[in-house]
């Protein structure tokens, strides 16, 4: 088995496991935010954000594949052209402001953006923890 593909089945194991994590405390989702909205469908919600983590997981992991073909590609004379679906860029947009001291994710933006929203009947402990993961992810 090459490299990437361990890297991948190591990487998404880690990815697995958090979700397990999250999914399995369904009381952590269930009151409402600080601003007294509550989502009507939080398990909507969290599917939804479990769908398009792994999307982007699924393209993180095409891209040395894709790189490996297009410098074969051009070494051949040809020219290339690549297009990629659901980016996820317009979710990375909301963290310009910000200094990021680290490689952004859009995978890893998914489990921000889910467990700042909306995860509110869990110790603050428990929730860094949480953020600590999504970084092996």
């Amino acid at each position: 088995m090459c490299v990437c593909v361990c890297v991948c089945v190591c990487v998404s194991s880690r990815a697995v496991e958090l979700w397990q994590k999250l999914i399995s405390h369904p009381e952590w989702w269930a009151t409402a935010s600080d601003d007294g909205r509550r989502p009507k469908n939080m398990t909507g919600l969290l599917w939804a954000a479990h769908l398009r983590f792994f999307s982007q997981m699924i393209m993180a992991a095409k891209i040395p594949e894709v790189v490996a073909l297009v410098k074969k590609s051009l070494a051949e004379g040809m020219c290339c052209v690549v297009g990629l679906q659901s980016t996820g860029e317009a979710a990375g947009g909301e963290n310009t402001d910000e200094k990021v001291d680290e490689l952004f994710s859009n995978a890893a933006n998914c489990i921000i953006t889910l467990v700042q929203g909306y995860c509110h009947n869990i110790d603050d402990e428990e929730k860094e923890e949480l953020l600590k993961r999504k970084r092996s992810c």
